[in-house]
């Protein structure tokens, strides 16, 4: 008669010993996704376990924590490996409920008094810039941000995709189209670091429907994996501190190669935030573009700005999915 027979009688039916395979994987893996929460992406190590899609991390956690409850012995407890695996799941799903899909049906429609903002990278090698304008052509919204715009600007291409009543700015890296008055815009800091691994910050300051002046911080940050974002944030910080920029933004838009919650935001946007999962709308995730799996691109508003709604939507072209916000200025005294 075996041991478990004589404590306890035949082993209850459903229950498979030899679960012992899977549990330390387990647990080195959920121990190695929480420090990446922890830690963030800070440094190299943990910004590979950071950037992890939340949607395949509770997934598989998911599965593990059922894999393992079944392989129970007698179910009188729950294994650590269990338990582990099932908080994960947890973690990672809400995680990726707050972050990577919105719970609003659709966008709403825009109201008078509200402002419509989009932004794209448009960088897409061997297209026509042509053919990369009239993509984002019919979503402009009140202002349209396209960073890396190559020659969509040119004067020879505009009349082919820019509606009549908007206006243009192109400061090379990032251009603007819009309809409202624009106050300010200009490169505020460019630098390196290393090939092909530019950090800029672009200053614009335009004037909302309702009368406000809207001041917008725009960047590309580096998106080498080779960097730390510990780094960037750094670099991206001191940089900053010796912008000429008048006061602090409302909104932060641009390419920023992270994920939220990176401590890049906490470094360029301190006390802003995007647009809450009720408001927004769809799939969120602007990377890579055909197949969208990380949430790389990002618009932030202080609470000078109520969001009413955002979205993200697939152009057609290039490797990015561009978004869009609507917003209204909380208040006419600025």
């Amino acid at each position: 008669m075996s041991r478990r027979t004589r404590r306890g009688g035949s082993a209850r039916a459903g229950s498979v010993p030899g679960s012992a395979w899977l549990r330390f994987p387990v647990m080195v893996v959920c121990v190695a996704y929480a420090c990446g929460q922890v830690f963030r992406d800070r440094w190299l190590w943990s910004e590979w376990l950071f950037w992890a899609p939340s949607w395949g991390v509770a997934l598989g956690a998911a599965i593990a924590a059922l894999v393992l409850w079944r392989r129970r012995v007698d179910g009188r407890r729950v294994a650590w490996s269990t338990l582990m695996a099932s908080s994960v799941a947890l973690w990672s799903g809400g995680r990726f409920l707050m972050h990577d899909v919105g719970w609003a049906f659709s966008m709403p429609a825009a109201t008078p008094g509200d402002m419509v903002v989009t932004h794209w990278n448009a960088r897409w090698p061997g297209q026509e810039a042509l053919d990369r304008a009239q993509a984002i052509s019919q979503d402009l919204g009140d202002l349209a941000i396209i960073s890396n715009p190559g020659s969509m600007f040119l004067s020879s291409l505009r009349a082919d995709w820019m509606p009549d009543e908007m206006r243009s700015f192109n400061l090379g890296p990032v251009g603007i189209v819009t309809r409202l008055r624009v106050m300010d815009f200009r490169m505020v800091a460019h630098t390196s670091m290393g090939r092909n691994l530019d950090l800029w910050f672009a200053w614009l300051v335009v004037r909302a429907p309702s009368g406000v002046p809207v001041r917008i911080l725009i960047s590309d940050l580096p998106s080498s994996l080779t960097l730390a974002r510990g780094d960037i944030a750094a670099k991206a910080s001191a940089m900053l501190r010796e912008a000429d920029i008048d006061g602090p933004p409302d909104m932060v838009v641009g390419d920023f190669n992270c994920t939220p919650s990176s401590v890049v935001f906490d470094a360029v946007a301190p006390g802003l935030g995007a647009a809450p999962p009720w408001r927004s709308a769809g799939w969120l995730c602007t990377y890579w573009r055909p197949w969208p799996i990380l949430r790389i691109d990002a618009m932030l508003a202080g609470p000078g700005l109520d969001w009413r709604g955002y979205r993200t939507f697939d152009t057609g072209i290039g490797e990015h999915r561009a978004q869009q916000g609507i917003l209204r200025a909380a208040s006419a005294e600025r």
